[in-house]
């Protein structure tokens, strides 16, 4: 089991605690909903290892007395299977809870680079699809334009460079990430972040 440090350098097994507390629910006769289920998945999702955070999630998938899992456990269920790195499989599970997720953002596509981190082809189609959006100007239902022309929900931020252009130079492909790297400076979608001076070689 993973255990987490706290502040005061405690460690505490999160697995042990969040199983410990539904048992003795199920003793008491206390019925999970939404609102349980979704504190249970964030806890489990703060774990390197997403066996027990997928157990879950499918046992409330499987409860009739509940509704859908919606957006936002999707996406914890996304970001606890970006953090476990022992499974292949981890992030076609996420891409597929992602491609079932109606009302998009930025935050979700970013969920779901991390999740694929070094699957060149996926994150580049993410990146792809993100920039695409952005690129509409809010044409898409619920979108919400703050600039002229883009449509700010999809908008690229620190996180989606970092990870893409990480992704990229972890795998080799550092000729994809210059050409990244130069569209992210084009529509100005750095804020804080600087590249690395190793990475900034003109080519």
């Amino acid at each position: 089991k993973r255990k987490i440090r706290i502040e005061g350098g405690e460690s505490v097994d999160v697995e042990g605690e969040v199983f410990r507390i539904l048992k003795r629910m199920e003793e008491e006769g206390v019925e999970m909903d939404e609102f349980s289920y979704g504190s249970a998945l964030q806890a489990l999702s703060l774990s390197e290892d997403s066996t027990e955070l997928l157990r879950l999630y499918r046992a409330m998938k499987r409860n009739k007395n509940l509704q859908a899992p919606n957006k936002i456990v999707k996406q914890t269920l996304i970001i606890g299977l970006g953090r476990d790195t022992s499974k292949p499989s981890g992030g076609l599970e996420a891409l597929r809870i992602f491609d079932t997720i109606k009302n998009k953002d930025v935050t979700l596509f970013n969920a779901c680079m991390k999740a694929n981190y070094g699957d060149v082809g996926v994150v580049m189609r993410l990146f792809n699809r993100v920039m695409k959006l952005y690129m509409q100007g809010g044409k898409g239902k619920g979108g919400k334009v703050g600039e002229v022309g883009y449509n700010r929900k999809f908008k690229p931020d620190d996180v989606t460079i970092m990870t893409v252009l990480g992704s990229l130079e972890d795998t080799g492909r550092s000729d994809i990430s210059d050409k990244v790297f130069a569209t992210a400076l084009a529509y100005g979608l750095f804020s804080k972040f600087d590249r690395p001076l190793d990475t900034t070689c003109e080519r």
